[in-house]
């Protein structure tokens, strides 16, 4: 029978050189004393882009969200919180015609509170013409 034991490492985390924040991660060590590697709180996943002020975001895997039936497209974001965001995130896509002419936004606002190390997924819709050739860039998110 192999014992597990727990062990409390203190890291700094660096954010873009704005702040310094000093993070506590807890590591489970089991049989044989070899730690597990494990990110230390407040760092966003790797696949996620940081945008420095909190939070993190990537685009949601298609079978992850629904669009609503009124939208004739739509874009699933998956937002991670480092520090938590109790007033609800903001996000801003900005959408391409044809692929490349801007044509338009496409904003979404929650009141949902995200707490520090959770991720949620916000669908932001779009309802117009020539659905088949826009595309979006995640332009803005933040904390409201």
């Amino acid at each position: 029978m192999s014992s597990v034991a727990t062990k409390t490492t203190t890291a700094t985390l660096t954010t873009t050189a704005i702040s310094t924040k000093t993070a506590t991660a807890t590591v489970t060590v089991t049989g044989g004393g070899a730690e597990v590697p494990v990110a230390a709180a407040g760092s966003p996943p790797a696949d996620f882009y940081d945008y420095g002020n909190g939070l993190s975001a990537t685009w949601a895997a298609d079978d992850s969200y629904d669009c609503a039936e009124a939208d004739d497209s739509c874009w699933g974001v998956q937002i991670y919180s480092q520090d938590g965001c109790p007033t609800g995130p903001y996000v801003l896509l900005t959408l391409f015609g044809n692929g490349t002419d801007e044509s338009g936004s496409s904003e979404r606002r929650t009141n949902q509170a995200i707490a520090a190390g959770e991720t949620i997924v916000l669908v932001l819709g779009y309802q117009g013409p020539d659905t088949a050739t826009i595309t979006a860039d995640l332009t803005d998110v933040r904390c409201q």
